[in-house]
């Protein structure tokens, strides 16, 4: 964990396209005409208004008669009872401290969150249900020093800097996420210990923000910064990762920190672009994650099959048949087949193989391993009768009992026939 490192964030730094001072109240674009005349979200629309539209805000260049429209993506600070962007370079009144909330968009959604930020000098949490608050000394240090006694000061405030691991300072933080430890009591979550486990703060224009709707998936983490990125997005950048973390429901455990660099893993085989990379002729289950394979047993997916290391695509579904196909995924080993259940549909499930004894799988046509190792298909009850899956492209053929119900069928006293070629296990077809 990062519990016991340093890192100081200026993030305090202004940035024009943030903060707006001709905002007018919340718009109304769910009846507006003009709006509904719309098609698509812009990046260089002036936008004098904000709207409400589901879970997400959207700027507007004009509340009555708007032509343009953008959506928010960073954390602001909005009086929420007027819809404007708080302008973070004048003094705030306390009597309007509880209409402003710190808002987290991320182009699709936004969110209230928890956070902290700065009015000229003077210091503000926020809590998403109840607004802002001036800062106490829980979350401030006078000092203004965060490299002593650090591990006493992760999640405070020090000068125009937050405390969060090692002592590096990027030019600018302006909507980059780093990780923090979940301290005890922090102004983001409240914590519960500070050996829990780890949460991603999200910056912006005098802001830190808890970054909760950060999605569930795989992140590298640069030590040197506490810089957060995905997994797969780092891997065509430039930062250096030391550690993976996997963040699901806003909350990070540590995986993987053997990693000193961020460059792919050879094997590793990426079906998420149009050209794949590193992968190798034969299967692969993708998960529902467009970035990852499956690596859980019983985990669903499409069936891919790849011509070549770049040459991948989703089997069509009509050429599916029901039987197991070889993983040939080098990095999640643990599922060594694939299963469809369904004949053509290429919706199937991932295969972790760890039994070898046809007593100890649920039914006939359930796979076992013996050593070598050798992948078998049990055809009864007895392992003495499992047939080895075979590798080679001479196609080998044998009855199977469906007398219990299995991937193969189901129908009393009965048997059907099942073929076996180049690591596939097939039913046949009929005829």
């Amino acid at each position: 964990m990062l519990s016991k490192n340093l890192l100081s964030i200026v993030a305090l730094v202004f940035f024009g396209s943030q903060i707006s001072s001709v905002i007018a109240e919340w718009a109304n674009c769910s009846t507006n005409e003009e709006y509904a005349k719309i098609a698509d979200f812009t990046g260089d629309c002036d936008v004098k208004a904000h709207c409400k539209l589901d879970d997400l805000i959207v700027g507007i260049n004009d509340s009555t008669n708007p032509t343009c429209k953008k959506a928010l993506d960073g954390v602001y600070v909005f009086n929420d009872n007027t819809g404007t962007i708080v302008n973070l370079a004048n003094d705030i009144s306390s009597a309007t401290l509880s209409e402003l909330f710190i808002y987290n968009c991320d182009g699709t959604t936004c969110a209230k969150t928890n956070g902290i930020f700065k009015d000229n000098d003077a210091y503000y949490t926020v809590d998403a249900t109840t607004g802002a608050a001036e800062i106490t000394a829980t979350y401030k240090d006078n000092s203004n020093d965060c490299t002593t006694n650090p591990s006493d000061k992760i999640g405070m405030i020090a000068g125009d800097t937050l405390c969060l691991g090692e002592s590096i300072t990027p030019a600018s933080a302006d909507g980059n996420q780093y990780i923090m430890n979940n301290v005890a009591d922090n102004a983001f979550t409240g914590g519960e210990s500070d050996t829990d486990k780890q949460i991603v703060i999200k910056t912006g224009t005098q802001i830190f923000a808890y970054d909760n709707l950060i999605g569930d998936d795989e992140y590298c983490v640069t030590t040197a910064t506490n810089l957060l990125t995905g997994r797969f997005a780092n891997f065509c950048s430039n930062n250096d990762c030391n550690k993976y973390y996997e963040c699901k429901d806003h909350i990070c455990d540590l995986i993987d920190e053997s990693h000193e660099t961020c460059s792919a893993p050879a094997e590793e085989c990426s079906l998420e672009s149009e050209s794949a990379t590193n992968c190798v002729q034969g299967y692969y289950l993708k998960g529902t994650s467009s970035a990852k394979l499956a690596k859980e047993n019983d985990e669903e997916g499409t069936l891919y099959y790849c011509e070549s290391s770049t040459e991948c695509e989703a089997v069509t579904a009509g050429d599916v048949k029901i039987g197991y196909y070889k993983n040939v995924d080098t990095v999640n080993t643990n599922v060594q087949y694939i299963k469809c259940e369904t004949a053509e549909s290429n919706v199937c499930k991932a295969v972790v193989v760890d039994k070898d004894d046809c007593n100890d799988v649920s039914n006939a046509g359930d796979l076992i391993v013996t050593a070598g190792p050798v992948y078998k298909i049990c055809l009864g009850t007895n392992t003495e009768d499992a047939v080895s899956i075979n590798t080679t492209s001479t196609a080998k053929s044998y009855l199977i009992s469906v007398n219990t119900k299995n991937i193969f069928g189901n129908k009393a006293s009965q048997y059907v026939k099942i073929n076996t070629v180049d690591n596939k296990v097939t039913l046949a077809d009929k005829g």
